[in-house]
């Protein structure tokens, strides 16, 4: 099956969220730079938020419904 456009892997992101995602520099992973990372919990001091603090480093899904509001 053919990637759709702005899909990286099994998320397919929009155009906005996939060039946030590569301009991310995180502390870990292939994208590491802990001199020039744009991580806010270690550029800013900012603690971890919902849902980065209960789920990180596992992948979830968030599924908006005209009633609901399912995270995965």
């Amino acid at each position: 099956m053919a990637k759709k456009p702005g899909a990286e892997g099994d998320i397919p992101y929009t155009p906005w969220a996939l060039a946030k995602m590569k301009a991310a520099r995180p502390v870990f992973g292939p994208n590491a730079s802990l001199e020039k990372t744009t991580d806010p919990a270690l550029k800013y001091a900012d603690p971890d938020g919902y849902p980065r603090a209960s789920i990180h480093p596992m992948k979830f899904k968030i599924v908006q419904t005209p009633d609901y509001v399912y995270q995965l």
